[in-house]
């Protein structure tokens, strides 16, 4: 629309529908999301944490309709269409073994957080392959402590299958998507231990 500002939740929303149509039109591919009344209403701030099985989770993620940002990898911000697409929906560029770059994201997302858009993580830090989590990296738990909000976990089972690391093929399956109950860090409860109970 002429004159009209497009927002960055605007963006998002357009990302959302896309990555969900996407999930949709690939035959075979089927999502089921279980405990969604865990999702907290309206507008409000929280981290969200996931385990990494492929490409297809941030799609599976699209399904739970909500404002959000992601962080990614700053390589894929330079892939043709999706790059700009990703900078102009506001997800957070992060430069593996780079501090400064590390401070840059979370100083982005703690921004985020106080205008009440959640963040999602998967602090595996890289996709897991072998059918269980790797250990978890501790910056999105140090994030929700220093921010004061609580973390929302959440399992992909399946999402590997779809789509395996190293290929583009895709393949039929179903990701079970089981959003758990948001949780807090406890009084004194150190950042290794939070992150490890998570």
């Amino acid at each position: 629309i002429k004159n009209k500002k497009i927002s960055t939740d605007d963006v998002h929303n357009i990302a959302s529908k896309w990555g969900r149509s996407l999930f949709s039109l690939v035959p075979g591919w089927n999502i089921k999301i279980h405990n969604k009344d865990n999702l907290p209403k309206g507008k409000v701030s929280y981290v969200i944490v996931a385990n990494h099985e492929s490409s297809a989770d941030i799609l599976a993620i699209y399904f739970l309709n909500i404002q959000f940002r992601w962080l990614a990898k700053k390589e894929l911000f330079k892939t043709p269409l999706i790059g700009l697409a990703m900078r102009l929906s506001g997800c957070i560029p992060i430069k593996r073994g780079d501090k400064v770059s590390h401070k840059q994201a979370l100083d982005k997302c703690s921004l985020n957080l106080k205008d009440n858009t959640p963040v999602v993580f998967f602090p595996e830090g890289t996709r897991s392959t072998s059918g269980s989590p790797k250990s978890f990296k501790k910056g999105a738990f140090k994030l929700a402590i220093e921010n004061n909000v609580p973390v929302l976990p959440m399992v992909l089972l399946g999402a590997g299958d779809l789509i395996k690391k190293g290929t583009l093929c895709p393949k039929k399956g179903t990701v079970h998507m089981k959003v758990l109950e948001l949780t807090k860090a406890y009084d004194s409860e150190s950042v290794d231990d939070y992150t490890l109970r998570v």
